[in-house]
């Protein structure tokens, strides 16, 4: 129940995948700050990110999207087919 009630309570934020070159340290500091960072992965030559994002800042990452993701009514996360 108070899962639930937190989840209704939570700011609207859109789920996205994102990949950032790792020298790109004020985009990731900036991510870091306005995001809830789901997943990350700093392998490779771009960090990844799976993380939920505020509507008002969706266009500073805009760049860097690999795809929108959804979470399920439960509150998991999932990746949208297609």
């Amino acid at each position: 129940m108070l899962g639930e009630l937190g989840s209704q309570l939570r700011p609207i934020r859109e789920f996205l995948e994102l990949s950032v070159p790792h020298d790109q340290q004020g985009v990731i500091a900036r991510l870091h700050e306005v995001a809830q960072i789901v997943e990350r992965h700093y392998h490779g030559k771009t960090a990844r990110f799976k993380a939920r994002i505020p509507p008002h800042a969706r266009n500073e990452f805009q760049r860097f999207l690999v795809r929108p993701l959804q979470s399920d009514l439960a509150g998991h996360d999932q990746k949208v087919s297609g």
